[in-house]
Parts: structure tokens; sequence; C-alpha cells
């Protein structure tokens, strides 16, 4: 399983974060007056929304990574796994767990999959990921095709090119879980069946799990 890319997962979500609608600051002015004391006012008030909004989300459990381990399949039609790994990361309070899997097929046909808890940024992780999908991605050429579109009632990405034919299909589980399943020298199809082997609907019913009454 590649760790360069996760390496870097936990620096993109905290960007993804900053970057969402919910906490992006205005560019604008509220006046054509607006001196440098009023912005830095309004700057403090923003970033002190943002810490209270992230100091209650620290609060939340993820999922052990060992249960969502369980919940990847061990095979699926044509393909086998050869590796299940799990971590939970730990950062400025925040907190994540994930389980990846790897799994061969014939002629060199490799699919990766992992399920991601975002676990103490559960709400402020979702919207941005939905921010992110609610783009209407929908590009088709000669080589392959990426959209943004549902899956089983779930919000979804899905890419795929045909001459290198590798393909990823992503997809959010209550703003909280994000599935992923990516080939080389595969179809989509092959993907979609990693995808329809993990119970999304079991992972639904996690949605409240490790969350505080109180939030």
């Amino acid at each position: 399983m590649s760790r360069k890319r996760n390496s870097g997962f936990f620096c993109l979500l905290l960007l993804m974060v900053f970057c969402s609608s919910e906490f992006a600051l205005s560019a604008e002015p509220s006046g054509e007056n607006m001196d440098l004391e009023a912005s830095l006012q309004e700057l403090a008030s923003a970033m002190a929304n943002v810490a209270q909004s992230l100091s209650a989300q620290t609060k939340i459990e993820p999922v052990d990574y060992n249960d969502l381990k369980k919940m990847l399949p061990t095979r699926f039609r044509g393909f086998k796994q050869v590796d299940v790994s799990g971590e939970r990361t730990s950062m400025l309070g925040f907190r994540i767990s994930q389980a990846e899997a790897e799994f061969e097929g014939k002629n060199d046909g490799r699919i990766e999959m992992s399920i991601i808890d975002f676990g103490s940024v559960k709400g402020i992780a979702g919207k941005a990921m939905l921010a992110w999908m609610s783009a209407e991605i929908d590009n088709e050429s000669d080589d392959g095709y990426e959209k943004t579109t549902t899956y089983r009632g779930y919000k979804a990405y899905e890419k795929y090119s045909y001459d290198d034919q590798e393909g990823k299909l992503s997809v959010i589980v209550e703003e909280r879980f994000l599935v992923n399943a990516e080939g080389t020298n595969t179809d989509m199809a092959s993907i979609k069946r990693a995808m329809g082997a993990v119970d999304l609907k079991k992972l639904q019913k996690l949605k409240n799990f490790g969350v505080p009454k109180e939030i």
C-alpha cells in the first residue's frame, strides 16, 4: 500500500477544512472606507468561530481501524486480498482512523481500497467533501471520463482512463466516512464490484459512533 499518498492526507484534510465555504473569509470589505482595525477585528472574529467549531469536533472518537478493516472485503469476483492495514492518526487534537487493503487479479490487475473515518472532524470535513463533490464535474473524452455522481444513493466521484486502464470511485457516507476504490490494469466494472463488496448501510449506521450527546 502506498504510504506516500497517505502521509500528506491529514495536511490536505486541514487545507480542505479551511478552504470550505463555511470557514472561508470574504475577500470583499463591508464598506469602501473599512480601515485596518476593522479588518483585523473581522478576521479575529471569524477565526474565533473556526476555533470554537473545531474544539467541539475534537470530542468525537473515530471508529477503531480494526473494525474498519473487517468491513473491507477479503475477495470479490476476479480479485483476492493480498494485504490489509489500518492506522489511527492524531494531530493538533484531531483524530481520524482508516483501514486499507490491496487486491490482486488477473493480468496484473490491482485494486486498492480504503475506508476513512474523519471522526473528530466529522462535520467540517464532510461539508468540505460535499462542497467538492457538488461541483457537478462531468468531463468525457476519447481517453476517459470523470464525473460527480451518486452511488447507491450516496454522493460519489468517478474517474476512469481507457488508455491507462486506471480508475477511481470515491463515496461519502453521512459526511463522516470516505470509501475509496482505485484500480490499475482493470476496468471500471471491477472497481465498482470492489465498492459493492463494502456494506455502506452498515457504515451509515455508525454515523453517531463516538459522538458525545452534547454535540
